[in-house]
């Protein structure tokens, strides 16, 4: 069977069609990939800070106060002043990402500053656990 160019045409755009819903996956992604580069062009799209680790932060703490995952005290390290910190110094605290650091934030915002250790307890994100594993590490002075 001899193929003919207008028959090859024929087999060749048979393959190269898309599904409807194959079309609107691809209409879906260029339109993503154009909106966020419109974002990020006007600069109303911005990359997450990154923190600079001072300690490496862990799970767990053993008796003696010092962090199972970096064997680092919490006296070698000055201590994060949550009533004055910003976010980069907030993501420096074991347990503290992005979220719950922009909680804080907020929180901060919204009620001033942390008067004592329980007050923390109201930040969403922030339990008992993730306060113990903090207090080392921060301090409430001004």
């Amino acid at each position: 069977m001899e193929l003919r160019p207008e028959r090859y045409l024929q087999v060749l755009r048979a393959h190269l069609t898309l599904t409807p819903r194959e079309r609107r996956v691809l209409l879906f992604v260029l339109v993503s990939l154009a909106t966020g580069t419109a974002l990020r062009w006007l600069g109303w799209l911005q990359p997450l800070p990154q923190a600079p680790m001072t300690h490496e932060p862990s799970h767990t703490q053993n008796t003696a106060g010092v962090s199972a995952g970096s064997m680092v005290p919490p006296e070698a390290h000055p201590k994060v002043a949550l009533n004055q910190a910003d976010f980069t110094e907030l993501l420096s605290l074991p347990g503290i990402g992005p979220h719950r650091a922009r909680n804080l934030l907020e929180y901060r915002r919204r009620h001033g500053p942390f008067r004592e250790w329980n007050d923390l307890l109201a930040v969403p994100g922030i339990g008992p656990k993730t306060l113990e594993r903090i207090r080392p590490y921060a301090t409430l002075d001004p």
